[in-house]
């Protein structure tokens, strides 16, 4: 996945949903070596039960797809702005 170069990422922008690993297993892995990463998830899938309950957390960032560039730049400057 990574190297031991240092990186100096602030957002991961992540599919919920993907083959071989789901996007949360992919943002615990990347929070070994980016610890302060912050991240938007985002699904296609209709199914909210699924999405919402049972791979989120409370309190993540969702971007419902599709969405505009707007909404995308939105949601994107509210997640680098929060401390």
């Amino acid at each position: 996945m990574m190297n031991s170069k240092k990186y100096d990422y602030d957002l991961i922008i992540n599919d919920l949903i993907m083959p071989e690993m789901n996007g949360k297993e992919f943002v615990a892995k990347a929070n070994k070596m980016l610890p302060q990463i912050k991240v938007i998830y985002a699904s296609g899938y209709t199914d909210n039960q699924i999405v919402h309950n049972v791979l989120l957390d409370k309190d993540i960032n969702f971007l419902h797809k599709p969405y505009s560039v707007k909404t995308l730049a939105k949601i994107v400057r509210q997640v680098l702005d929060k401390e």
